[in-house]
């Protein structure tokens, strides 16, 4: 959520342990404040709007405002407090609307500009937010909330080098542990793997004892495919916090082979149950490697229980899924219908664009591995961009669409690179299929498929980043999920047969070379025998796979779920259509 701004100071409202700059602090503008009404009895009354929305009396809140707005159709600071209102009850399409009516009366009224721009953000329309918080910048380029917005929307925007400039300027004018720590992340996003290890070293010789920040060490070598350069300061992190899930999952993970299996597995079993005061996802670290460990020691039993056990700690927001679906649905049916009546009226007609896609742990970085190895290819990971820019289609029309695919051809990612082809390996890309097409008619996508039960288990038995890819800790959920990316991308391969295609992982597997050369013809490069040396890149990846894509295609993971088949007979039940029809297939 981005930064708020009270317009009686100029200070943060959410993260009270990151100082305003000396500067910011200081610093007293017409920019801040607005003209107290003349008249009593509007006076008397914004105080109480204001006391009852601190009392969270929205219904009596909202009653004053419209009484005032009636009196008082003019006054800005009764549309502001109309549209802190609109944000406490979750509207932020009427915030966004009420703060535009401040600016109208007020145009460079701060508080205005960086909290209709936050609303904007969290409302999943960042590219609009942008150009707001700039016009915020523009009037107080020492406001520290401004600054640390623009970084979250730009690196939201994936655009991390930009980002990257405003998480210097806070660290060097707040020198707060925690922005020299987001700083440093910027840094390894940004591609500066040495500043940023260097800036967390400097955090550490002020407090060597200082867990995470050894772990985020060791995250920057893991993401670059180099484990023997992680392995002492994940060893570190150990040794000052032996109950670190984080630091003890990565070794579970990455370093069964140059470590005692079963000591490891000892020691993480002493620290379970955890105490239910300790974070969440440590909690749930923690049983996923006592998990892997006991697979590695072949207990599958201990193994599965385990993961159930860590996964009921972070399987929430459940109550979404329907809200999901159904956003998706007129999503796909809008922009279906669109092609169909609008054709041509798109947004760029750039090729560039390549989306590897599936559900998690469907063989989907393999495919981005192979593909992005030829010479005039270029891999950007997981983007995750274009569920961003979707609702910035809306109203559609060529207009918003090419502003969208520009906001996508902006990423650095994207923009830094040379390549004919980015390839864009996001998950979530299935469920935005539609939006792709309308920002780029000439994109390709490929779709992985991979045994229902396959990937469903892996999937479960993957410890994702925090807050993402929640479906997965749930075989409900799974199932939905499966079926739901099951019959969208079967729409879409109807509807779009020339700009999507499928894969399955076994085929894969079982025919490399014939799979490979089909998959770079559906891009449009002609073949390179590079393409299936992909084991020997050097490029960085951020995802679950980050040291299996540096081995040689294997199939060991093939059937894989069925070590645990007498637990995942309820799963079975709930796939049983869809693997009788993979199968069959």
């Amino acid at each position: 959520s981005g930064q708020r701004m009270d317009p009686s100071q100029m200070q943060y409202q959410n993260k009270t342990s990151r100082p305003p700059a000396p500067a910011a602090m200081a610093k007293t503008s017409s920019a801040m404040h607005l003209p107290q009404s003349r008249n009593p009895q509007v006076r008397q009354a914004i105080v109480a709007v204001k006391k009852s929305i601190q009392a969270r009396d929205f219904r009596q809140a909202g009653g004053l405002i419209n009484q005032l707005l009636q009196i008082k159709p003019s006054n800005p600071e009764v549309h502001f407090l109309a549209a802190v209102l609109s944000e406490a009850v979750g509207n932020m399409h009427q915030a966004v609307g009420a703060y535009r009516k401040v600016l109208e009366l007020k145009p460079n009224f701060l508080p205005a500009l960086v909290n209709s721009a936050a609303a904007l953000a969290d409302g999943k329309q960042p590219l609009d937010a942008l150009d707001v918080y700039r016009k915020a910048y523009q009037v107080a380029p020492k406001e520290p909330a401004i600054r640390h917005n623009m970084a979250s929307t730009l690196s939201s925007l994936k655009r991390f080098e930009e980002a990257l400039v405003h998480r210097q300027w806070l660290a060097r004018s707040t020198n707060a542990p925690l922005d020299i720590v987001e700083m440093a992340q910027a840094m390894d996003i940004a591609g500066k793997p040495a500043e940023a290890k260097a800036t967390f070293a400097g955090l550490l010789k002020s407090d060597p004892n200082q867990p995470s920040i050894h772990v985020h060490m060791a995250f920057v070598d893991l993401m670059r495919g180099n484990p023997d350069a992680a392995a002492p300061a994940l060893e570190k992190a150990i040794e000052i916090q032996p109950n670190d899930g984080h630091a003890r999952l990565l070794r579970a993970k990455f370093y069964t082979g140059k470590i005692d299996v079963k000591a490891e597995r000892d020691a993480v079993a002493g620290f379970l149950p955890p105490p239910a005061t300790w974070p969440p996802y440590n909690r749930a670290a923690l049983y996923n490697a006592f998990a892997l460990l006991n697979e590695k020691l072949g207990d599958y039993d201990a193994a599965f229980q385990a993961f159930a056990d860590g996964n009921a700690i972070v399987n929430k927001w459940q109550e979404k899924d329907a809200e999901r679906r159904e956003t998706v649905k007129l999503q796909t049916q809008q922009f279906t219908e669109w092609r169909h009546k609008h054709p041509g009226e798109t947004g760029s007609t750039s090729d560039r664009p390549v989306f590897v896609t599936g559900m998690p742990r469907s063989g989907t970085t393999l495919v981005e591995q192979i593909l992005s190895s030829h010479s005039q290819a270029s891999g950007a990971g997981e983007l995750e961009l274009v569920p961003s820019l979707v609702n910035s289609l809306n109203p559609l029309g060529k207009a918003r669409m090419e502003k969208a695919a520009q906001g996508y051809l902006d990423a650095d990612a994207v923009r830094s690179s040379k390549a004919r082809r980015i390839i864009d390996k996001s998950l979530s890309s299935w469920e935005v299929i539609g939006a792709i097409l309308l920002m780029f008619p000439n994109a390709r996508i490929i779709d992985c498929q991979r045994h229902p039960m396959d990937v469903c288990w892996s999937a479960y038995t993957e410890l994702f980043n925090e807050d993402a890819l929640i479906y997965t800790y749930d075989f409900e959920r799974l199932a939905d999920t499966y079926r739901r990316h099951e019959e969208l991308v079967g729409h879409w391969l109807k509807e779009a047969p020339e700009n999507v295609t499928r894969v399955r992982y076994e085929d894969i597997i079982a025919n490399p070379d014939a799979e490979a050369r089909q998959l770079v013809s559906h891009i449009g490069l002609d073949w390179e025998d590079g393409c299936l040396d992909f084991m020997n890149s050097n490029r960085e990846v951020r995802t679950a796979s980050m040291l299996q894509v540096r081995q040689p295609i294997y199939s060991s993971s093939v059937g894989k779920w069925k070590r645990y088949e007498k637990h995942l007979e309820p799963l079975a039940k709930l796939l049983e259509k869809e693997i009788r029809d993979y199968e069959k297939a």
